[in-house]
C-alpha cells in the first residue's frame, strides 16, 4: 500500500486533532506543518514528530510529493488555501466553516466539482458519531413518526480573554461571525443531516455580552423551516455560565429523543418493547473513539473517524460524491449560516 504524504496548514488549537488522527492511519505520513507563526509550527512539528516546517502555504502546494492537505487556519483564509490545493492537484480537507465569504464558498464548491478526481471534504465530525447516525436512521425510517417539533440550544462560555488571545477571533473579516459560525454551526449542520435542506429561516443575532471586544454576535435565535416541512427552533449564546452544553429535542408523533452533549438524555416510544430495543442501541452508540491528544472534550473523538474516511476515499480513487463529510455538504451548511446573518441584518425571512 502506497504511503500517502500530507501537510497540515495552520497550527492552532484544532491542529492536534488532525495530526493525532492522521498518526492513527496506516501508511499515512504528515511530511510538513505550516503556519505564518514559525514558533507555532515548530512546536507542533516537535510534538508530532514532523520533520519539516514552512511559513508559506504556497511552498507546500508546490511540493509534488504532498498528496493531501488539511486546512486549519482562520476562517477568512480558507478559500485561497483550498483553491490553491485544488489547482495543484491535492486532495484537501478543510476545517469549518469553509469560508466566511459567500463568494469564496461558491468558488470552492465549484472548484471541487470541477476536480472529481480529487477528494474534497469539510470538517463536520459530529456527522460521524454513532449516536447521530442512529438518530438519522430513526428519523428517516419513520420510526419516530411525523416530526412535530425540533428545538436546539447551544451554550458555550467565551470570555473576553478568549477573543483577545487570537486577533482573528470575533472579527467580521477573519472569523466572519461569532456563536453561529464557530460553535453552533456544528449543530445546524446536524439538523441538515437529520432533516434535509432548509427552505427558509428567520434569525436574530446580537452582541449582548462582549460589546467593545468583538464585532460579531455572541447570542442568536433562529426559526428554520425545512423543505420536508419540519420546523425547528435553534438558540444559543457564548455568554452562558457553563463551558459547553448542547441540548437537542426531537418530538415525533410516535417517539421523543432528547440528547445532551452527544449523549442520550431521554427516549420515549409508543411501543415499549421497541423502546427497550432502541434504548439498547443508543447505549451501544454512546461509545466514542478516544480523543486525540490535545483535543478539547467538546470536540468529541470523531475527527479520527472523519479523517480516516477521508483517507479511505483517497485510496479508493472514486471522488467524494457520496462522502458524508464532502466539501459540497460543508458548503451547504456554510451558506445556511451566512443566510442566518443575512436574515438578521435585513430583519427579514430568507429563502435558502
Amino acid at each position: 500500500m502506497k504511503v500517502l504524504r500530507g501537510a497540515v496548514i495552520g497550527c492552532g488549537v484544532i491542529s492536534p486533532s488532525h495530526l493525532a488522527s492522521y498518526a492513527e492511519q496506516e501508511q499515512v505520513e504528515i511530511s510538513v506543518v505550516c503556519d505564518i507563526d514559525r514558533d507555532k509550527a515548530e512546536k507542533r512539528a516537535a510534538e508530532f514528530g514532523v520533520g519539516r516546517v514552512e511559513t508559506d502555504y504556497r511552498r507546500v502546494m508546490e511540493d509534488k510529493s504532498i498528496d493531501f492537505v488539511s486546512v486549519c487556519t482562520p476562517h477568512g483564509t480558507h478559500g485561497e488555501i483550498v483553491l490553491a490545493a485544488l489547482e495543484n492537484g491535492k486532495h484537501v480537507m478543510c476545517e469549518k466553516i469553509l469560508d466566511c465569504r459567500r463568494e469564496m464558498v461558491d468558488a470552492m464548491d465549484a472548484a471541487a466539482q470541477a476536480r472529481p478526481d480529487l477528494v474534497t471534504g469539510g470538517i463536520f465530525q459530529h456527522r460521524y458519531e454513532k449516536i447521530n447516525i442512529l438518530i438519522r436512521d430513526l428519523i428517516q425510517s419513520g420510526v419516530l413518526g411525523d416530526i412535530a417539533s425540533v428545538s436546539l440550544s447551544v451554550s458555550a462560555k467565551r470570555t473576553d480573554e478568549y477573543y483577545n488571545n487570537d486577533a482573528w477571533r470575533g472579527t467580521k473579516r477573519w472569523e466572519g461571525g461569532g456563536l453561529l459560525i464557530n460553535q453552533e454551526i456544528h449543530y445546524l449542520d446536524l439538523l441538515r443531516y437529520f432533516f434535509g435542506e432548509v427552505e427558509s429561516l428567520q434569525a436574530i443575532c446580537e452582541n449582548r455580552f462582549h460589546r467593545g471586544v468583538i464585532e460579531v454576535e455572541d447570542t442568536a435565535s433562529i426559526m428554520l423551516r425545512f423543505k420536508s416541512g419540519v420546523l425547528a427552533a435553534a438558540s444559543g449564546s457564548t455568554g452562558a455560565a457553563n463551558p459547553w452544553h448542547c441540548v437537542l429535542c426531537i418530538l415525533g408523533t410516535k417517539g421523543i429523543i432528547e440528547t445532551a452533549d452527544e449523549k442520550l438524555f431521554r427516549f420515549e416510544y409508543c411501543d415499549k418493547e421497541l423502546e427497550k430495543e432502541i434504548t439498547e442501541k443508543f447505549a451501544a452508540a454512546s461509545v466514542s473513539p478516544l480523543l486525540p491528544a490535545g483535543q478539547k472534550a467538546y470536540y468529541g473523538g470523531a475527527h479520527l473517524l472523519q479523517l480516516a474516511d477521508f483517507i479511505r476515499y483517497i485510496r479508493a480513487g472514486k471522488g467524494t460524491s457520496d462522502m458524508i463529510g464532502s466539501l459540497a455538504n460543508a458548503a451547504r451548511t456554510a451558506r445556511l449560516v451566512l443566510d442566518c446573518y443575512r436574515s438578521s441584518e435585513g430583519k427579514c425571512t430568507v429563502t435558502c
